[in-house]
């Protein structure tokens, strides 16, 4: 149907010619641009929507031509043109057909001029009866909207406007006999409607030069739906053979075979008689390979052959071979890297045995399906084959009687013709797509078949799917994020516009290309966050998207650093989702572990879900646990546990230290230690010969220790990869984690301790706080303890330093006191060393301590000077916990960094 601005022109231009409107009333002379298109406003109905079409002009293929251009001319036109810019002779505008539509001949130089400007044809000129148009078309790979925006601007003064050709249809159906008799589950035609092509033909028709080979028995061209409609090689080549059987130039059929197969694709169309064809439009080339069903593989390759050598964009083979060759295979191969697409039919054995050409990647291998949408009871039909198509009681023209029909044929050789036929229809939609693009849209549209078999030709839905945006967006290469991320999607459909979700929560929007964004994760607290593009649809009913889940990398925290899971502790610790992850990313992981990842799925967090759980801890009273139920999905699927970043500074000998207990039996945990920012891990060296490769049961709790003292002032995390067991053995399988620390000078396992708690952290004048009060919780089996006050510079006995022993037992007080270092505000480090009674130590505890003896002293540097008011720049605001607060600069210790604060050093500088 006509749209009502196209029918609203049409009425105001005939007005227009017949009684001398508004044309005639444009001014004479150069009027300023903007002065002239709002005179042009006035011109015709549906200006409004002209503008919108000349800011987007839709979708390419189905509301306008992409390699042709019209541009409207001013009828005020400027003819003053510089440089002398020409088509060859013979292609110029005076040269073109219809002189009558050309009256005012002064457009025919302005045209020449932009045809040779830009090296585009001359396709179509009216400058008659003030309709003033021509329009070019452009040679292949050239940038359209770059050229009309050049247009645009260098012929200001002569053109109205550029755009895209735009298409419009007629609205009407086929009126042959056999097609308007059928409908979708009924008469010899229901093929078409089954497989959506007159859904298909109100959106896309056959480009005029598509070339369509069928290489077959030939072709009976004086049947009347093949007369005049499939081409005769002869006269379309007269320099080729396309009869390969007999190497002559007569590729009658005598089998009625390939006239079949020429005719579903391109029968006479709208003659009021007998078959429509599925590709109206398209060139039909009939190529003759074999007669009685049998030819040679070798004449097959041939006749394929010769087709793409003569310009065929889809070569239709409906033969099939119990055996592969050599040939085929090559065949195959190089008809599809010069862009030329192979549709082979599955074959008639009724079993899934592979037939060739069809089981070849490269080809489109077709199987046949029936009325029931399920695959027919002949039809072969295999994991090699990639579609379906009808091929059940089809109507085909008749060799044995002249003009009449089988209404009854079957085969997957007509399965494979609507399979070429809609491929020629979205290779002409879509001439930028190439085979690989064009096989998958035609395979993810596909419909199932009831019962299982290759998916059903649903050429409707695959021109829905592409309008219909698309999004598919890479996953992350590393564990983790810092501060950016960039996200690169890929799209297809149309795209209006694509927005940024993190967490459920809208963050921003782009509206055209580039749509490449950079998320900015700075705000985000460290942990798992949720990812998602999302495009809108057009109806507005909802969207498309495509995102993941990724994990915020924490703050670095100093060593010493450790944690006990204590009930109210901060678990800076992050299970990782390894199932968003890249499968490149997870092998390697896995190759560092010494695991074999193969095709393996990763598991998503829930699977391993870590959680604080009380018990028989191995010091204090919990412990982090995960546990996992029988799954059936495959062996080895992996889950991660990661730690903060640590930095290992300002002391020697560091050590990692945890313990473990397991349950694992064919699963398997593995340690790994990275260095770089998570980019590379590897098993860290082990103290004291402790495995770092756990499965099987651990019999109770197990400690081990990692030597580190290789990656001093370095920053280090430890991720704890589980390959999970699946089936009955997974039910009941644990890993409980217990005391991981970042410390120094690691012993085995004798005596331990739950923590070392304070009350304060802060010491020295201030009031209440004059001594530092501590105590050991959770002992177990120690004697001695040394208590050590670290001043800077740390790791070295100073004279501000304080040392403190302690043998526990009953007559000693739980609670001891230390007196403060008093020569000014530092940090310090609280060290706890422990033994049992025969002298072995447990890994040394330590907290970071601030002795506090100047107010004001912001900086720390025992004076109290303007540096100190500077130390404030940035923190006004931070509360006691948060990670900018430090208590130099809360100088009246109200627990918040304020301009009260930085008063207090003005004050101590009177």
């Amino acid at each position: 149907m006509k749209p009502a601005g196209a029918v609203a022109i049409l009425i105001l231009l005939l007005s227009a010619a017949c009684a001398g409107g508004p044309v005639a009333s444009l001014p004479e002379g150069n009027a300023a641009a903007g002065d002239r298109d709002a005179m042009d406003s006035s011109l015709f109905e549906g200006w409004e929507e002209w503008q919108q079409i000349l800011a987007d002009p839709g979708i390419p293929g189905t509301d306008y031509d992409p390699q042709a251009l019209t541009v409207n001319y001013r009828a005020d036109a400027d003819f003053q043109l510089t440089g002398n810019f020409l088509p060859p002779p013979g292609q110029r505008a005076a040269d073109r057909p219809n002189a009558m539509l050309r009256q005012d001949s002064r457009f025919e130089a302005l045209t020449d001029h932009i045809s040779g400007h830009f090296g585009i044809a001359i396709v179509q000129q009216v400058y008659a009866h003030g309709v003033l148009l021509a329009s070019f078309r452009l040679p292949a790979g050239t940038d359209g909207d770059a050229l009309i925006t050049a247009i645009r601007n260098e012929y200001s003064d002569q053109v109205l406007d550029v755009t895209y050709s735009r298409l419009i249809g007629a609205d009407s159906s086929p009126d042959d006999t056999l097609f308007i008799f059928s409908d979708d589950n009924d008469g010899a035609q229901w093929d078409l409607y089954r497989c959506g092509f007159p859904q298909a033909w109100e959106q896309a028709q056959a480009d005029k030069q598509l070339l369509v080979g069928v290489v077959d028995s030939g072709c009976w061209l004086g049947h009347e739906d093949t007369a005049a409609a499939i081409a005769n090689p002869f006269e379309l080549f007269p320099q080729a053979s396309c009869d390969l059987l007999d190497g002559d130039r007569d590729i009658t059929d005598t089998d009625g075979h390939g006239t079949a197969v020429c005719a579903l694709i391109g029968a006479r169309t709208g003659n009021g008689r007998g078959l429509a064809a599925a590709l109206p439009g398209a060139t039909v080339l009939p190529i003759r390979v074999g007669t009685e069903n049998l030819a040679t593989h070798a004449t097959v390759v041939a006749g394929c052959m010769l087709a793409g050598e003569l310009g065929c964009r889809i070569v239709n083979l409906s033969w099939s071979s119990a055996t592969p060759s050599r040939q085929l295979s090559q065949m195959a191969d190089s008809l599809d890297a010069r862009g030329v697409q192979l549709v082979a039919s599955a074959g008639n054995t009724g079993n899934a045995d592979p037939r060739w050409p069809a089981a070849c990647e490269a080809v489109v291998g077709v199987a046949a399906s029936d009325r029931s949408d399920g695959l027919a009871g002949f039809s072969s039909s295999g994991d090699w084959c990639d579609l379906s198509a009808p091929g059940s009681l089809i109507g085909v023209p008749d060799l044995l009687r002249d003009n009449s029909y089988r209404l009854d044929a079957s085969g997957s050789s007509l399965s494979a013709s609507l399979v070429s036929a809609g491929l020629g229809l979205l290779a002409s939609r879509l001439p930028e797509y190439d085979n690989a693009e064009l096989r998958q849209l035609l395979i993810q549209s596909a419909s199932p078949l009831s019962g299982g078999g290759p998916p059903r030709l649903d050429l409707a839905a695959a021109l829905t799917l592409l309008d219909t945006p698309q999004i598919s967006l890479d996953r992350p290469d590393s564990l983790e994020q810092q501060d950016f991320l960039t996200l690169a999607p890929a799209l297809s459909g149309s795209v209006s516009s694509m927005e940024l979700w993190i967490d459920d929560g809208y963050v921003m929007s782009r509206s055209q290309a580039p749509w490449e964004i950079i998320a900015d994760l700075r705000s985000l607290a460290a942990g798992s966050h949720t990812l998602e593009l999302r495009i809108p649809l057009h109806d507005g009913a909802g969207f498309v998207a495509d995102g993941f889940s990724f994990l915020r990398r924490a703050d670095s925290v100093a060593m010493p650093w450790s944690t006990g899971f204590e009930p109210g502790a901060e678990l800076k610790m992050h299970a990782l989702d390894l199932s968003d992850y890249p499968q490149a990313l997870l092998a390697a992981l896995a190759g560092a572990a010494g695991l074999d990842a193969g095709s393996d799925q990763a598991a998503g967090a829930e699977l391993l879900d870590w959680k604080i759980v009380s018990g028989d801890a191995w010091q204090g009273t919990s412990m982090l646990r995960s546990d996992w139920e029988q799954r059936d999905s495959g062996p080895g699927r992996f889950c991660a546990l990661l730690t903060p970043p640590v930095r290992l500074s300002g002391h020697a000998l560091p050590t990692l230290s945890l313990a473990l207990r397991w349950q694992l039996d064919q699963s398997r945990t593995v340690l790994l230690l990275s260095a770089d920012g998570g980019r590379s891990w590897q098993v860290p060296e082990e103290v004291h010969g402790q495995p770092l490769s756990l499965s099987g049961d651990s019999q109770g709790w197990r400690q081990l220790g990692i030597d580190l003292a290789g990656l001093v002032d370095r920053e280090v995390q430890l991720l704890l990869l589980t390959q999970l067991d699946s089936g009955v053995q997974s039910a009941g399988q644990f890993v409980e984690l217990d005391a991981l620390g970042f410390g120094t000078l690691f012993q085995p396992s004798q005596p331990t301790i739950g923590g070392l708690l304070l009350e304060e952290r802060i010491v020295g004048a201030v009031p209440g706080h004059a001594d530092l009060k501590l105590r050991l919780d959770g002992t177990v089996n120690v004697a001695r303890a040394s208590y050590w006050l670290d001043c800077e510079p740390f790791d070295s006995l100073g004279p501000e330093d304080v040392v403190t022993e302690a043998i526990l037992g009953a007559g000693l007080p739980a609670v001891l006191e230390l007196p403060p270092a008093q020569s000014g505000n530092r940090r310090a480090f609280l060290h706890a060393d422990y033994e049992d009674a025969a002298g072995h130590s447990g890994p040394r505890f330590s907290l970071p301590v601030w002795i506090f003896d100047r107010r004001g002293d912001a900086n720390a540097d025992g004076i109290v000077s303007l540096a100190d008011l500077e130390a404030f720049s940035g923190h006004y605001g931070a509360r006691q916990g948060d990670a900018l607060y430090e208590p130099f600069l809360d100088s009246d210790l109200d627990g918040m960094i304020t301009e009260l604060d930085s008063a207090a050093v003005a004050y101590a500088l009177d």
